[in-house]
């Protein structure tokens, strides 16, 4: 019974590790996704600012505003 009992000891420990294992990978990649989406945030920001900007120097230069339109298009076709 004692050797029985040791083996199931051993075992029951090598389980916890195991999902001790587990969580932990999980929680890294809940944090990568977390971490993916803020860039993703950041990525849009800037394409918003590109169009901005694009908006501002298309007015300076006095270029049509479809070409403008056409020039927004050609970066989101990008991504």
């Amino acid at each position: 019974f004692v050797a029985r009992g040791r083996e199931l000891t051993r075992v029951g420990e090598l389980h916890t590790e195991a999902l001790e294992i587990i969580e932990e990978r999980d929680d890294q990649l809940a944090q990568a996704q977390g971490e993916k989406a803020r860039i993703g945030r950041l990525h849009s920001k800037s394409l918003a600012r590109v169009a901005e900007l694009d908006r501002q120097m298309a007015y300076v230069r006095g270029v049509p505003v479809l070409g403008l339109l056409f020039r927004v298009f050609l970066i989101r076709a990008r991504r």
